[in-house]
């Protein structure tokens, strides 16, 4: 994948902060098919086994907002970012200060390249997190950013026949560069790209690999 002049969009994230408490914050991202949801069981029932007390979740916790057709790219962005304040508040900051380990299907980076992908500036979403979550904002501990071409991704969906498809393909594609970008900047820190269009045991090792060494994990 080739960086497009122009693309490499500068991001501070000065509203963000670090996780302070006992916990660990995982999250996965990646494009729809890309393979979040399995990778994250595999993570939790690994990481259970080695008694470890985890705690899976994903966002957003309204399932229906992506799936709304009667909203704008940016009301639905400000709603999902009200969505993540309510997740942050009763769900994941609650399970940090007791020790949990915090695996979320999806986050924070994920509203950054879908924004881009319908127009919305980076500015923008960063102004609505500030203004919606404040200091509540915590930026993951560690981000695992599944890359999977847009072709594979889709037919893992089993959408490969719907109409429509080149157009989706291409949305699909504009996403996954975005991805891809966000992740190279040093705005967006500690995030890591396990390529997913290979066998699932070797998404799994590489993942783990990545969560047992810059989390220190002793497994």
């Amino acid at each position: 994948m080739t960086i497009e002049a122009g693309l490499m969009l500068k991001y501070p994230t000065d509203n963000m902060i670090q996780n302070a408490y006992k916990g660990k914050f995982i999250v996965l991202e990646g494009i729809d098919g890309s393979g979040k949801s399995t990778l994250a069981r595999e993570l939790r029932d690994f990481l259970i086994k080695k008694d470890f007390d985890v705690v899976l979740t994903r966002e957003p916790q309204d399932r229906d907002l992506g799936k709304r057709q009667d909203i704008m790219p940016r009301e639905r962005q400000i709603l999902m970012i009200e969505d993540r304040k309510k997740h942050l508040v009763e769900v994941i900051i609650p399970a940090l200060k007791t020790g949990k380990i915090v695996i979320c299907d999806r986050y924070s980076l994920s509203a950054f390249a879908y924004g881009k992908s319908e127009g919305i500036k980076l500015s923008e979403i960063r102004e609505w997190h500030r203004m919606k979550i404040g200091k509540k904002f915590i930026w993951p501990d560690l981000t695992i950013l599944l890359d999977a071409p847009t072709e594979i991704a889709y037919q893992r969906l089993g959408k490969k026949d719907e109409k429509g498809y080149f157009e989706k393909i291409e949305m699909l594609e504009k996403i996954r560069r975005n991805y891809f970008i966000l992740s190279l900047t040093k705005e967006f820190p500690n995030v890591f790209i396990v390529y997913a269009d290979r066998p699932q045991e070797d998404v799994f090792e590489a993942a783990l690999n990545i969560v047992k060494k810059q989390l220190k994990l002793k497994i």
